[in-house]
């Protein structure tokens, strides 16, 4: 009884932290269940080469995403919540946020059509690659970062729910055969595009916050204050997809496409955790800075009920791994079980990472520490994949992810302790 009262009084005191858990769950269990729906039908209807394909160039593009959001998500997130109340503080972040963005996006959108236009690989399926930059310019526009440091995330559910559905549902409706296959871009840009802009009318008619473009001067300043924090998100981003680039330029896009199979149901396990690190960020910001131990306490405490859960879940994925992606893609998928085996304890690695990295370190103003630790894992990578993707493929690339993400937790454990102790 008094546990159950203490219960609902955690319940009372958290109502907004609550709110954005249950919100954020529901926005993962969508992000999980739809490509689990759409990977299977995809390679049976177009196969793993043309999934590779398009695999390969969410990979290419991902790099102008990662260039366009900044590491807003994190600053940004931080800002906001930090002008709790404040008005006029908080439609200032939003107008210099928005403004960088959009500017970024531009850049980027112009470094694509230059390396598209100069490189061979990419001239077979330039048209591919233009319809997937719709990603990018949905994800510029959709300001995530303002409604997670208000804490309001339902929003984010409402808009992402109602635009993702119709969308998916569309690759089922007119993707029917192999010439189809540009549909799955066209239709997942949709997606984005209109959910931000949704957002976007939301944000100006119920909490009017006005949009104003900012001097670039406003730009320089912006990018400036955050350039470790978004040099650590591109190590993050490049040794995800390169990667993948790596593989498909060695061993083809049928090998992406075994790979990515995989690698995007371990993508879809990490997503789990998701919305505990992304609701509890705003909190933490405010609650390390002002009783550090308490914060502690309750980190440690999401990081043994969540490790323990995952080690639940992962023990059978990996026994019955050949067995489920037999079940999700059919014969011709087995060859993605030994990836999944090899990439088993990468949910727990990354969920921990992100514990240290981003709950401890990035909120203690230690943003430089957290990029030391992304470029050494960046260089790891770096020498690691070419060689094992050359001489052993898609589980050569495996190897080196699973190298790679040991190391950042390792370097990152020793790095928290030093700086609590040295603090």
């Amino acid at each position: 009884m008094i546990r159950m009262n203490n219960f609902i009084l955690f319940i009372k005191r958290n109502n907004k932290l609550v709110i954005n858990f249950f919100s954020l769950s529901s926005l993962q269990v969508l992000n999980t269940l739809l490509p689990l729906i759409t990977f299977p039908y995809l390679i049976r209807v177009i196969g793993f080469e043309l999934f590779g394909l398009l695999s390969f160039a969410i990979a290419f593009v991902n790099y102008f995403q990662v260039i366009s959001e900044y590491g807003f998500n994190l600053t940004g997130t931080k800002d906001i919540s930090i002008y709790d109340g404040n008005h006029f503080k908080q439609n200032l972040v939003y107008n210099e946020i928005m403004t960088s963005k959009i500017v970024l996006t531009i850049v980027s959108f112009l470094l694509m059509i230059g390396i598209v236009y100069t490189i061979p690989y990419f001239d077979k399926h330039w048209e591919i690659y233009y319809l997937t930059f719709g990603i990018v310019i949905g994800q510029t526009l959709f300001p995530y970062w303002f409604f997670q440091g208000i804490q309001e995330m339902k929003f984010i559910t409402y808009f992402n729910v109602m635009s993702k559905t119709l969308f998916t549902f569309l690759i089922f409706i007119f993707v029917k055969t192999k010439t189809d296959y540009w549909l799955v871009p066209l239709f997942t840009s949709l997606g984005y595009i209109v959910s931000s802009i949704i957002s976007l009318f939301y944000l100006r008619f119920r909490k009017n916050i006005k949009f104003q473009m900012q001097p670039l001067s406003t730009v320089k300043k912006c990018l400036k204050d955050g350039k470790y924090v978004f040099l650590s998100q591109v190590k993050i981003v490049f040794f995800n997809n390169f990667n993948i680039l790596v593989l498909g330029f060695v061993s083809g896009n049928i090998a992406v496409g075994i790979y990515t199979s995989a690698e995007k149901i371990m993508r879809g396990i990490i997503n789990l955790h998701a919305p505990v690190v992304a609701s509890v960020f705003p909190h933490f910001s405010i609650l390390i800075n002002t009783s550090r131990e308490k914060a502690l306490v309750q980190i440690k405490k999401i990081a043994r009920i969540g490790t323990t859960i995952y080690i639940l879940i992962l023990i059978p994925f990996f026994i019955f791994s050949k067995e489920f992606v037999i079940l999700l893609y059919g014969s011709k998928g087995i060859q993605s079980a030994i990836i999944i085996q090899i990439l088993i304890v990468i949910p727990i690695t990354i969920f921990l990472n992100n514990l240290l990295g981003t709950q401890i370190l990035v909120n203690l103003g230690k943003q430089k520490i957290f990029f030391k630790v992304m470029l050494y894992s960046f260089l790891i990578n770096l020498i690691c994949v070419y060689p094992l993707t050359y001489y052993f493929s898609y589980i050569g690339t495996s190897i080196s992810v699973l190298i790679t993400e040991v190391f950042i937790l390792t370097a990152m454990y020793f790095y928290t302790i030093k700086v609590l102790k040295d603090d």
